[in-house]
């Protein structure tokens, strides 16, 4: 299983939510060159990050940074937030990222589909759920598309690797939704990354057991609940 520790980017700081609430955010870097060279110097091969300011549709004064990441950085990024176009998420995987699609999956099925026969291995689809239905624009709102149904479809059209998040778990270090996270792993061939809740050893050990393709580990990290180093060895 592969750790991608988290960061969430806005207004140029490194923050945390709880619950996808902006208002209810930590910020932990004041620059995320800080929260990057921490990463680096922890020996991180991975990095997840969001933009939630592309997210939320609030002005974009993270591109930049983005953009110069992996001229800086011998990591594999993937990133979310604001990818509602198919010339967002090229540009963004030709500068080598993997994007994450959130809102543009539900909304525009035939551009997803395109992403995904242009660019399989590059994209991500966000399947972020509260009380079982999947929500859209930042988290902000609900749709009446059931979690169960929507990956079905995603698995149908090709789509090789999912990001799961229950909100109501996210930023809670109350441990994961572990009974829909197996039942995914059990009924679909989709390649499982799980975000939201982590909190522990046993949370981690758990996932890896359920054969979860990848973990996003962000408070749980930056509150050191969990050491990274620590987490590299259990699952070696």
């Amino acid at each position: 299983m592969i750790i991608f520790p988290a960061i969430d980017i806005t207004n140029g700081e490194c923050v945390r939510l709880f619950q996808g609430d902006i208002d209810k955010k930590t910020v932990y870097y004041k620059s995320p060159y800080e929260a990057f060279e921490f990463w680096k110097n922890k020996g991180s091969k991975f990095l997840h990050i969001v933009n939630l300011d592309g997210a939320l549709n609030k002005e974009n004064k993270n591109l930049n940074f983005i953009k110069d990441l992996n001229s800086k950085y011998s990591m594999e990024f993937q990133i979310g937030g604001g990818i509602r176009t198919y010339e967002n998420a090229e540009n963004l995987i030709k500068l080598g990222f993997n994007v994450i699609l959130g809102t543009i999956a539900i909304e525009n099925p035939k551009l997803l589909k395109k992403l995904v026969k242009d660019y399989p291995e590059n994209i991500i689809v966000s399947v972020d759920c509260l009380d079982d239905f999947v929500t859209t624009n930042g988290w902000i709102e609900s749709s009446s598309l059931k979690v169960k149904d929507f990956i079905k479809y995603l698995e149908d059209i090709g789509v090789q690797r999912i990001l799961y998040t229950d909100i109501s778990k996210d930023g809670a270090l109350e441990g994961p939704n572990f009974e829909i996270i197996e039942y995914i792993s059990k009924n679909y061939k989709i390649k499982l990354i799980a975000s939201g809740g982590i909190s522990s050893s046993s949370d981690i050990l758990k996932l890896n057991e359920l054969g979860v393709y990848s973990a996003i580990i962000g408070k749980a990290f930056y509150e050191n609940i969990i050491d990274f180093n620590t987490v590299l060895e259990m699952i070696k």
